[in-house]
Parts: structure tokens; C-alpha cells; sequence
């Protein structure tokens, strides 16, 4: 976002927008490298510059925060998406998993039926 990347003296929420983006970006790649520690550190770091947010008096807005809110929406939107992939990756996975399990019981199942000859030796089928 190159048109935005100055300062501006009249916005004291600028610094705070352009620092949630570097963590957002840092965010992004955390999620796609599956470092979740890192991620909940940046969230972490995230809501400590969100209660500053708060605080600053938002009524002197200048075009570039508004700029910046809006590059902002979107790389939140672009993480949202990534950390959705992995939850339909991981789901998939447990649903694959559950499958699994329940083929091993179904043959477990069949077996601990199966009648033993020879007074239960297995010899005779090895």
C-alpha cells in the first residue's frame, strides 16, 4: 500500500493503523506456515493496539486512515479466509479419521465373532 505509507501529523490513529497492518502481514504468514503460537502472539498484539484505537479521539479521521481502514478490512478478510482453509483442512482430516476408526471397529468387530477351532488356537490359521 504505497500511496499511504507517509505520516501524517494531523492523525494520531495512522501509526496505530500502519502497526496492525505489519501484524496483520506477520499474521498471514504465520497461518500459512501453521505457527499458531506466533499467530496468537500477533492477535495478542493486536488487541493491545485495538484498546489504543479506542482511546484515540477518532473525530480528526484523515483520508489515509480511511485508506488505511479499508487495506486493513481486507487483510483481515485474507486471514479470516486462510484460518477457514485450515479449519476445512483439519475437518476433513477428523472426518477421514472417523472413517478410518470405524472400519478398524467393524473389523475388529468381525473377528472377536469369528469362531476359533481347536479350542481357540490360532495354528491352525497361521
Amino acid at each position: 500500500m504505497e500511496t499511504v505509507t507517509k505520516h501524517s501529523t494531523a492523525s494520531s490513529t495512522l501509526p496505530l493503523l500502519q502497526s496492525w497492518g505489519e501484524l496483520s502481514v506477520a499474521e498471514s504468514h504465520a497461518i500459512e506456515a501453521g505457527a499458531w503460537n506466533e499467530v496468537d502472539r500477533l492477535q495478542n498484539e493486536k488487541s493491545k493496539l485495538r484498546q489504543q484505537l479506542e482511546s484515540t479521539d477518532n473525530n480528526n479521521d484523515t483520508d489515509q486512515d480511511r485508506e488505511w481502514g479499508i487495506y486493513l478490512l481486507s487483510l483481515e478478510a485474507h486471514n479470516r479466509s486462510l484460518i477457514e482453509k485450515c479449519l476445512d483442512s483439519i475437518q476433513q482430516q477428523m472426518e477421514n479419521d472417523s472413517r478410518s476408526i470405524k472400519n478398524l471397529q467393524n473389523v475388529q468387530r468381525a473377528y472377536s465373532h469369528a469362531p476359533l477351532r481347536n479350542n481357540g488356537s490360532l495354528q491352525e490359521y497361521l
